[in-house]
């Protein structure tokens, strides 16, 4: 385990970073949740003949989306703690595994 130089403003911005992504990944998981309902009251409405069959693939397409998106920002996560670590001054980054 080496140390390199500490580096105050890129611990700063990573912190940032890592709140962020935190947030991020809340964000994603609340764009999952309306997706979800989105796609169940765009069938219904499809079933009923409110709606094109174009506006339930769109709605399904959002959905299919949305997982990505939540599995991006949980990647930005650990990304942001490596940031984290290697601003601290650590070069093994594997510290954060275990």
């Amino acid at each position: 385990m080496s140390r390199l130089e500490i580096k105050p403003v890129e611990i700063r911005s990573a912190i940032a970073a890592l709140q962020t992504a935190h947030s991020a990944v809340g964000v994603s998981e609340r764009g999952v949740e309306q997706a979800t309902e989105n796609l169940r009251v765009e069938r219904e409405r499809h079933a009923a003949g409110r709606i094109t069959t174009n506006d339930l693939l769109i709605a399904e397409a959002e959905l299919r989306e949305q997982p990505t998106l939540y599995q991006v920002a949980q990647v930005e996560i650990v990304r942001s703690w490596i940031d984290l670590c290697l601003a601290m001054g650590e070069s093994d980054v594997g510290v954060l595994f275990g």
